[in-house]
């Protein structure tokens, strides 16, 4: 067999995967499923076949995301393959449509886009276009199943947006996924103090406010910060090696 470094192998060249990929199909019927490994191990390809070849009554819909810089972009994305999936089946995403509209975004080529408006819209987007997936797809349709590579990458552009307090948003993320999952502000502030030259209390309010406001974080009716979504914890926990 010849060598392939770097490059995608060909889908009928792949051997030795076909009882994973049998148990991921089984698996997904009921809940998620994320792999994790080295890179180069085969974790694309795996995807790329189960692209190529879906189990009955599956629509699999592949997604890189390394170029993804946003939580806006995210959203975006799987608006856009929802909205997608759904016209091929003469359905549309009327819910998503509505909130589009309500919020004055513009309509390009039967899509929409983000409002200009101040504020971050991305989660009321995500939550709608599924909500239209769930509600428009009738039982006895195929199913949408979300093939997304290159997570890690998406989460790795963090530091990028939060600049200087890249370092602080790191600590933050690493204590809540591996700690028990909710944390104060008064504890959050204390480990930053332990483990950084981090010592301003009201930046660190801005801070937490600016990640629930992104929803990276989510805050509980005592004050309480945890990740906004669990999969995304289990992924940074994951990825960070915690």
């Amino acid at each position: 067999m010849k060598a392939n470094p770097g490059g995608q192998i060909d889908i009928k060249a792949v051997v030795g995967r076909d009882p994973l990929i049998r148990q991921i199909w089984e698996t997904v019927v009921q809940q998620s499923v994320v792999m994790t490994a080295e890179r180069r191990i085969g974790k694309t390809t795996i995807i790329k076949k189960m692209l190529a070849e879906p189990d009955a009554g599956w629509t699999p819909v592949f997604r890189d995301f390394e170029s993804c810089h946003s939580a806006a972009e995210f959203a975006m994305a799987v608006y856009k393959e929802i909205h997608q999936f759904l016209s091929h089946k003469g359905k549309a995403t009327r819910r998503a449509k509505e909130w589009f509209t309500a919020m004055g975004g513009a309509e390009i080529g039967g899509l929409f886009k983000l409002p200009e408006t101040k504020g971050n819209h991305w989660k009321d987007i995500l939550t709608r276009a599924v909500e239209d997936l769930i509600h428009e797809n009738d039982d006895s349709g195929a199913k949408l199943l979300f093939l997304w590579d290159e997570v890690p990458f998406m989460l790795a552009n963090i530091p990028i947006y939060y600049g200087q307090d890249q370092k602080a948003v790191l600590l933050l993320l690493d204590e809540l996924a591996s700690g028990e999952g909710l944390a104060s502000v008064k504890e959050l502030f204390e480990m930053l103090k332990s483990s950084s030259t981090f010592d301003d209390r009201e930046r660190l309010l801005r801070l937490l406010s600016l990640m629930e406001r992104d929803h990276y974080l989510h805050r509980d009716s005592e004050g309480r910060f945890n990740f906004c979504f669990p999969l995304i914890r289990r992924w940074w926990k994951i990825n960070r090696g915690l």
